[in-house]
Order: C-alpha cells, then sequence, then structure tokens
C-alpha cells in the first residue's frame, strides 16, 4: 500500500491511494503529530493531515470511492469546502479551508448564537449524507468519506469530541466504535414493580454489571463481544443463573457499520422507564434519519425506528460508555469523557510533570503537541480509546 503525492499547481496538496490488495480503498493523509494552537485565547486542536501545513493553503485530497446510482457529476459546496464526484474516474476530490481560515472562524465558532457559522461547518460534516441522498455515492463510500472529513477537520480543545464519536452538547448520542466499552448495571428487585413505580430498597436483591467491548469484523462493522458479568454478591450470582435481558445484547445487535449509543435520563417523560437506546445503522443517511427522530420523540419504540439494529435498555437500569486507554504503561478504562486534568486526579498525580500524550492516527501512535502559548491545552484535551498518557512525580 503505498500514497503518492500528485502534482498540483497553487496551494493544493492532493493524494490518491494505491492499495493492491486492501480490503477497502481508503485515503491515508500524511501528518506525524496532532497540534493544539492558540487563536484569540482559545485552542484549537490540529489532526496530522493539517498540523504542520502553512497556515494560508487549503488541504486539498482526491480518493476513490464507490458510486450511487447518480449518472451525473456531483458534489457539494458553501463557502468553506468543495467536494466534487468524478463519475468518469469514480473519484471524489475535496477541498478544505487552510488552517488560518479556520483560526479566523475560532471566536464566532464558540458562540451559540452564531448559527450561520455553525450551519456552514455542520455542512461540511453532513456533506456524506448530501452526497448519498443525491446518488453520487455508495453507502459505503459515504461512511468512509464521513470519517474522513473527521479525520481532516480541527476541534476545538475541550470540545473534541465530535471527531472520534461524533458527539456534541447539543446531542443526546455518541458513537460506540472499537476501544469503547460498553457498561449496563441493572438493580434486580423481587416481587412486581408497585403501582406508583417506585421500588422500596428492602425488595433490592442486588446489582449486576455487565460489559461490552466494541470491537471490529473483518469488513470493519462494529460488533459486540462476549458479555463481561459482575454481580455485587454470590446470592444475586445464584439468582441470575439463567440470564437476563442484558446478557443477551450482543446476539440482538448484529455487526452494522455504525452504532450509537442514545443517553435519556435527562429527557424522557415522567413514567417512561427507558435509560438508553443502541442503534445500528448500515450508513449514514439512515442514522441521520435516526437521529431526527430520536430527537423529536426521545421514547420512540423500536418497532418505529427503521434501524438495522435497535435495543431499549429500560427498567432500572442505566447504561454508559468507558474508553480503553493506556496509562504509564498500564490498560486502564476511564469514563467516556475524561479529561487529561481529570486523568490525572483520577490517580492522584495533580503534580505531575513531562505529561505526555500519544494517539492513534491511521494505526500510527502521534504525539499530541501543544503549542508554547497554548498553556494547560494539553490538560483540558479528552481522552478518547486508544490514547496513550504518561507522565512524571517528582519526589
Amino acid at each position: 500500500m503505498t500514497l503518492r503525492p500528485s502534482k498540483t499547481a497553487g496551494t493544493c496538496v492532493a493524494f490518491v491511494l494505491v492499495a493492491g490488495c486492501a480490503r477497502h480503498l481508503r485515503v491515508v493523509p500524511p501528518g506525524e503529530r496532532f497540534r493544539i494552537v492558540q487563536s484569540q485565547n482559545r485552542n484549537l486542536i490540529l489532526p496530522p493531515p493539517v498540523a504542520d501545513l502553512p497556515a494560508n493553503e487549503p488541504f486539498s485530497f482526491r480518493f476513490p470511492v464507490g458510486l450511487g446510482s447518480s449518472r451525473d457529476n456531483c458534489g457539494d459546496s458553501n463557502e468553506l469546502f468543495n467536494i466534487r464526484v468524478d463519475r468518469k474516474k469514480r473519484q471524489l476530490a475535496i477541498t478544505l479551508p487552510a488552517i488560518g481560515v479556520w483560526q479566523g472562524i475560532l471566536p464566532k465558532w464558540e458562540q451559540p448564537d452564531q448559527i450561520e457559522t455553525h450551519q456552514r461547518i455542520a455542512a461540511i460534516l453532513n456533506s456524506p449524507q448530501s452526497l448519498e441522498k443525491q446518488g453520487c455515492l455508495s453507502e459505503s463510500s459515504a461512511v468512509t468519506l464521513r470519517q474522513i472529513l473527521r479525520d481532516a477537520i480541527p476541534s476545538r480543545a475541550g470540545l473534541d469530541l465530535d471527531p472520534s464519536y461524533g458527539y456534541s452538547p447539543a446531542g443526546v448520542g455518541l458513537e460506540l466504535k472499537s476501544g469503547v466499552r460498553l457498561k449496563i448495571q441493572r438493580a434486580h428487585f423481587r416481587g412486581l414493580r408497585p403501582a406508583n413505580g417506585e421500588r422500596p430498597f428492602k425488595d433490592l436483591d442486588g446489582i449486576s454489571t455487565v460489559y461490552y467491548e466494541c470491537q471490529l469484523d473483518s469488513r470493519e462493522r462494529i460488533l459486540f463481544g462476549k458479555p463481561s458479568v459482575q454481580y455485587d454478591s454470590d446470592k444475586l450470582k445464584a439468582l441470575l443463573t439463567k440470564g437476563w435481558e442484558d446478557t443477551q445484547f450482543a446476539r440482538q445487535a448484529r455487526p452494522q457499520p455504525i452504532y450509537r449509543l442514545f443517553l435519556f435520563t435527562s429527557f424522557l417523560k415522567k413514567g417512561v422507564k427507558r435509560s438508553a437506546l443502541v442503534l445500528g445503522a448500515s450508513g449514514v443517511t439512515q442514522m441521520q434519519a435516526l437521529d431526527r427522530q430520536i430527537a423529536s420523540d426521545p421514547s420512540i419504540g423500536c418497532d418505529e425506528l427503521k434501524a438495522a439494529s435497535c435495543t431499549s435498555f429500560e427498567g432500572d437500569v442505566t447504561v454508559s460508555s468507558e474508553i480503553r486507554v493506556t496509562v504509564n504503561g498500564k490498560a486502564e478504562y476511564l469514563d467516556w469523557g475524561t479529561t487529561v486534568r481529570a486523568a490525572l486526579r483520577r490517580f492522584q498525580a495533580e503534580k505531575a510533570t513531562d505529561i505526555r500524550l500519544r494517539r492513534t492516527f491511521h494505526g500510527k501512535s502521534l504525539p499530541v503537541v501543544a503549542d508554547a502559548k497554548a498553556i494547560g491545552a494539553l490538560e483540558e484535551t479528552a481522552l478518547v480509546a486508544g490514547d496513550e498518557l504518561t507522565w512524571r512525580v517528582l519526589e
């Protein structure tokens, strides 16, 4: 597998991936580090493909794609980006903003009332759905393009979970990826639930915890490994020898290109006992439609959702996710959303020095480096699955 830069005029940089026996053709942009830069007292995380580009150089590249049903050349664009699909060459070309442009719009990006700016940026990330709907791209190529865009677009320090998990503070869902562990905790009570829905503590038999590792199959679809089960007492373990609904989850959730966890603790109507939904989709357009359905009605049932896979967690249960990271050489599971600073606090290392973070990009471990002016930016960075965090504590 080789990466060949093409000869281009002006400031654009283009890349074509040549993959002889690769399972999927995919773009592997260059880069040797993640870089955190400061702009107008705000921090911006630059991914490896753009980390060391000149500030005024747009980032452009092209790669082979599977085509949709449209017979015309088509694309998507606005003031920030341009995407074109050439059917004859079966190729997609992208031009994204220069770093200087991102730095210029950063202050507006952080203001919720700057709707126009947010819409322009959202249009970049939504372009895979748009191109799939137009018939420009196949379902699988739209999924690939979505991740490529996430890999190439800078993110704001402290709000950097969107590229990895498609998460925004305004949303209720996050994507389940390799390296994420689903955690299901359920309280088990004896007897029927009272009419008022309140369970007395004296009826509690115990609490079970079931873990599922998110993995990738040979077709790069998400699947869930065998459950790992914990009981808070031997008594509860004896009562649950035949299993319960949480231990059957992996059998219901068959491999899909996209899986998303929706949490509802603060959104459901009174009396609705759903804690979470895990939805699988065959493509980005289907998942976007599911997002909209759930946003309009969080209590919607699986039978009404046109999902490839749907599991509803209901009753006395909580669902959360954890990420597998390496801390000073040891594998650890931390709550999803944990920052470097929070991790230091957890391991009682607030006085740590020589803090270093490495992050995997296309199978390669790269350093996350903060510019000298970006004081405290590394500590604000949210950890993602696969990160390697190290430090020293002076005696």
